[in-house]
């Protein structure tokens, strides 16, 4: 049985002296400090976990980014600023970014230099955000095109290559499964929403990330016997529901 496709990064590669060699660098550093040293770094981490770009609303973005490296450091109108300022000064490619899309032909570089490295098949699904074009012609591993449904294997000459059509109907059922979970998903997501702003009243930048990312993984009717608790003991606290879920699991 063939080992599932791995598009995510665990790590990558950076160098020590990058805010000195690199002038777009320098220029944020100059201008926002360890601010802008830090959102950088942190979108960095968030594209590579994803593949080789995000693809996130800005309001999103900016709620995630504020809860990882904290609200006593930063505010969300000081991370927009920073994030447009990367895009003018071309740290993410800024046609891509007004469609929602972070990433940049350097930061594409760095991820598929170290996809070949690894020797990792690589799955391109969407091609229409792919700067490092350099990828289509590399040696000795296959490219997936999720739009096309075509495998290509590459030679080592970089000349040709051969392109072999997928299984059609496991590629169909795969995706029909993947948009049924979706939707599940995006269910349970709203009513969790509607449920959480009834009980605290008004949900957080933060309350809501935890919604997404932690509570999601307890039963919906789990979550509403927690909440019940807590509303016994007249508590409004989100991480105070948590607690009581681990407390049970």
């Amino acid at each position: 049985m063939a080992a599932p496709i791995k598009n995510v990064l665990n790590y990558y590669n950076w160098e020590c002296n990058a805010f000195d060699n690199d002038m777009a660098l320098k220029k944020l550093s100059m201008k926002y400090g360890p601010q802008g040293e830090t959102v950088y770094r942190r979108m960095l981490d968030l594209i590579y976990s994803n593949g080789f770009f995000l693809e996130i609303d800005l309001d999103d973005l900016v709620m995630i980014l504020v809860y990882n490296i904290g609200s006593k450091w930063i505010n969300e109108s000081k991370v927009v600023e920073i994030l447009m300022y990367c895009a003018d000064i071309g740290l993410f490619e800024k046609n891509l970014v007004n469609k929602t899309i972070w990433t940049s032909y350097g930061i594409q570089k760095r991820y598929f230099e170290i996809m070949v490295k690894l020797r990792r098949t690589i799955k391109i699904e969407k091609n229409e955000y792919l700067l490092y074009e350099d990828v289509l012609s590399a040696p000795n591993y296959r490219v997936i095109d999720t739009l096309t449904g075509v495998i290509a294997t590459f030679t080592q000459d970089n000349a040709t290559f051969t392109p072999v059509i997928a299984d059609k109907r496991k590629e169909k059922e795969i995706k029909l499964k993947e948009i049924k979970e979706k939707n599940i998903l995006e269910e349970l997501l709203g009513n969790l929403v509607i449920v959480f702003n009834d009980y605290l009243g008004k949900i957080s930048a933060q309350d809501m990330l935890i919604i997404q990312t932690r509570l999601i993984d307890y039963s919906f009717n789990d979550i509403m016997d927690a909440i019940g608790v807590a509303k016994k003991n007249k508590v409004k606290n989100i991480d105070y529901v948590l607690g009581i879920l681990k407390k049970n699991s």
